[in-house]
């Protein structure tokens, strides 16, 4: 929970405690790609390749990029990430 609060208050400090999607609508999108391994760490996003492999073998793929199935599981992981950073923020706030 500690990593998680000052992840919160890293969060306050960089951007401030209103997010403005309207002039920076990519804003949580950097959120998120820099914090959400601290709120969920046990949703490590894949970036395509397999990280069990033997030494010296060449990456195995997970999928093709673009999967429609992959895509979704990475916007619901994103999903909830975003409902768990809010509540901390609106708890923050309070």
């Amino acid at each position: 929970m500690k990593k998680q609060e000052k992840a919160i208050k890293e969060i306050v400090k960089k951007y401030g405690t209103t997010i403005n999607l309207k002039s920076s609508p990519y804003l949580i999108a950097e959120i998120v790609r820099n914090y959400a391994h601290v709120f969920n760490p046990d949703a490590a996003f894949k970036r395509g390749v397999a990280d069990d492999n033997p030494p010296g073998t060449p990456p195995v793929p997970h999928s093709l990029p673009g999967d429609p199935q992959d895509i979704y599981i990475e916007v619901a992981k994103i999903s909830k990430s975003l409902q768990l950073l809010h509540k901390k923020l609106d708890k923050l706030s309070k």
